[in-house]
């Protein structure tokens, strides 16, 4: 359903690094290059590849599961079970998180389940649009017409006022909202009923 992976990295991932990281990863993943496996005694996989691979972590015991992909990646692990980078299907980065320092996590889905996880953002997008009275990329800029109407109302300044900013955004409408709004995406929906309320609209 999803999986995580910790990388070494010394500050907070910005939208343009995640799909970066995430546009890279769909492309090695749409080449189809074979995944090998084989077991070495640990001190040959050591001399052939070094200690990259133990990138995902220390493994104990003498003989190694070696994973590699060719001019890509090769780590000591137990867990990888595709015979070609293509059998994984779409990557998608759904969170990241910084868990301590010079370390972020990376949570993701792929294949089926990254097909759901678009549906659902979509559906999502489409239902905040609705909510809004907008196009799914006026969301973010009508959100933040909204809260900004919200603070004002709060103080006794306004109420009532439609929204009418017809300004566009272009990448990810979901995680742009959640930042204009100060909440969780899944806390969206409720966050924007809320504000639309509180300033009667």
């Amino acid at each position: 359903e999803k999986a995580h992976l910790d990388i070494t990295h010394y500050e907070s991932l910005t939208d343009d690094d995640v799909r970066k990281i995430e546009t890279e990863a769909n492309t090695i993943a749409k080449k189809g290059i074979r995944v090998h496996k084989e077991f070495l005694p640990r001190e040959k996989a050591e001399k052939e590849y070094g200690m990259e691979i133990y990138q995902g972590g220390a493994v104990p015991g003498k003989l190694l599961r070696i994973v590699s992909i060719a001019n890509t990646d090769v780590e000591a692990c137990g867990g990888t079970h595709l015979d070609s980078t293509k059998d994984v299907g779409t990557i998608r980065i759904i969170k990241t998180a910084k868990v301590k320092d010079g370390v972020v996590r990376l949570v993701f889905v792929a294949g089926k389940a990254a097909e759901d996880f678009d549906k659902q953002q979509r559906a999502l997008v489409n239902k905040l649009a609705e909510a809004l009275s907008c196009t799914p990329e006026q969301v973010p800029a009508r959100a933040k017409e909204l809260f900004e109407n919200w603070k004002l109302k709060k103080k006794g300044k306004i109420g009532g006022v439609p929204l009418t900013t017809t300004e566009t955004f272009k990448g990810n409408i979901l995680n742009k909202t959640a930042e204009v709004l100060q909440t969780q995406e899944e806390h969206l929906l409720k966050t924007i009923q809320r504000f639309k309320k509180d300033v009667g609209l």
